[in-house]
């Protein structure tokens, strides 16, 4: 197979979500465990995990209002999760998934030994004795975080549109943690070296970024460290092998080509907040200012264009990033979204989409150009929506708001809207949400 041929073959898979029912039955434990692993304290890691991964909320929703006739009228679920009859109480966490899924882990080496960490308890799983951060990264940094993703837990609701949102979950755990501390980003590595060094069935789960930062002591080689032992996962999510085959045509195709280079995406601590959830009732109607949607689409960066539907000072219409008129139609933008996803576009004060060439990207770089576009896009949109929570607003991240509807809309041609960030106020629900500590 050619280089980039993998990659093209997949693009069909993640424009919009497909229209399947939903098997819940097949959705795997929300939380990775280990059979066997020592469990210690996160210790001076405890701050940063937390408010990069940890459970951050506890949300007590009941079966009336909105939501309720939402998952009626659709008879399949509402906002992510399966339509309920009776009173849900349910976790968040500091940042938002696709889907509410969270397939996200966050692996921790130091120079004592390489940790899973375990948000349902705020604990670090020892996966592996030893220093584990030259091995991961060829550097020798004080502290390292690999970011990895398991398939199947996005992948049995998605199935192979999943793949554009776990890399775009990743994206969003990359610029949260660049709020936190000025990491080194790695999107090019040894994924093989890597996946084996955290005990890992790459078609299961797999490694997609790699944090490193300041510098440490020089540990010793992979060669060494794959000789001691490592934990045993207590529950393996199915293998994309032959659940998703697309999918694992692509990833397939990634771990053949290992790359080596580090992303600049900066250091933002300005753009900090202490709790942000999404809004699970829709938005209210309310208009923003043309300030608010000005430092929205700064903090998304160039690849950002918007719809305004309520704006003081702006007409509705599409803009691109500096606010200047696009002479584009957009009244059948939304024609062909999901229901949900319909109803809140109309109801907030505007969308913000993040847009990209990735069929340009794949022929320079290779398959693993899907990748890493849709790892940068997730740090685009997850920064607009943070800049949204500064400026005192609610933001929920729509990926299946992006069609060939949305690209004519915005004036794309060779480009792709790749998410939409929905910003506005939030509508008062039928839910009762508090901060977890």
């Amino acid at each position: 197979m050619r280089i980039g041929e993998a990659a093209l073959a997949y693009l069909p898979h993640s424009r919009g979500e497909a229209d399947f029912e939903v098997d819940w039955s097949a959705a795997p434990a929300p939380f990775k465990t280990y059979l066997d692993a020592e469990r210690v304290p996160p210790g001076d890691f405890g701050a940063l995990l937390r408010d990069l991964y940890g459970i951050s909320r506890v949300r007590w929703s009941y079966p009336f209002g909105a939501s309720s006739w939402l998952a009626t009228a659709t008879s399949k679920e509402s906002h992510g999760f399966p339509a309920h009859a009776t009173p849900v109480v349910a976790t968040g966490r500091i940042v938002p998934s696709g889907g509410a899924r969270y397939p996200s882990e966050v692996y921790v080496a130091d120079e004592f030994a390489l940790y899973h960490y375990d948000p349902a308890h705020h604990v670090l799983d020892v996966v592996r004795r030893g220093d584990h951060r030259r091995a991961l990264t060829g550097e020798t940094p004080e502290l390292v975080l690999v970011l990895a993703s398991t398939f199947w837990r996005t992948g049995f609701k998605y199935r192979e549109f999943a793949y554009r949102p776990i890399a775009q979950d990743i994206g969003v755990l990359v610029a949260q943690a660049l709020c936190l501390k000025d990491f080194r980003v790695r999107l090019g590595f040894d994924d093989r070296r890597v996946n084996a060094l955290l005990g890992l069935d790459a078609f299961r789960e797999t490694a997609m970024a790699v944090l490193a930062i300041g510098e440490g002591s020089r540990g010793p080689d992979a060669e060494d460290l794959l000789a001691i032992p490592y934990a045993q996962v207590a529950d393996p999510a199915p293998s994309i092998a032959t659940e998703l085959p697309a999918t694992a045509r692509l990833h397939a195709a990634v771990l053949a080509q290992p790359a080596d280079f580090v992303e600049d995406f900066g250091f933002t601590p300005e753009l900090r907040v202490a709790q942000r959830s999404s809004p699970r009732n829709g938005f209210s109607r309310a208009a923003i200012t043309i300030d608010q949607l000005r430092a929205i689409l700064a903090a998304a960066g160039p690849d950002a264009r918007c719809v305004v539907n309520r704006v003081t000072g702006l007409r509705p219409g599409a803009y691109d990033r500096d606010l200047t008129p696009l002479e584009t139609d957009v009244s059948r933008i939304a024609h062909r979204w999901a229901l949900w996803t319909r109803l809140s576009f109309h109801e907030a004060a505007a969308a913000v989409f993040i847009a990209g060439d990735i069929e340009r990207e794949i022929a320079e770089s290779g398959d693993r150009a899907v990748r890493v576009r849709h790892i940068r896009t997730g740090v685009a949109v997850h920064r607009a929506a943070l800049a949204a929570a500064g400026q005192g607003l609610d933001a929920r991240i729509n990926s299946d708001g992006t069609t060939e509807e949305s690209d004519r809309a915005l004036g794309l041609t060779s480009a792709r809207t790749l998410t939409m960030l929905l910003v506005g106020v939030r509508r008062p629900g039928v839910s009762l949400e508090r901060s977890v500590p």
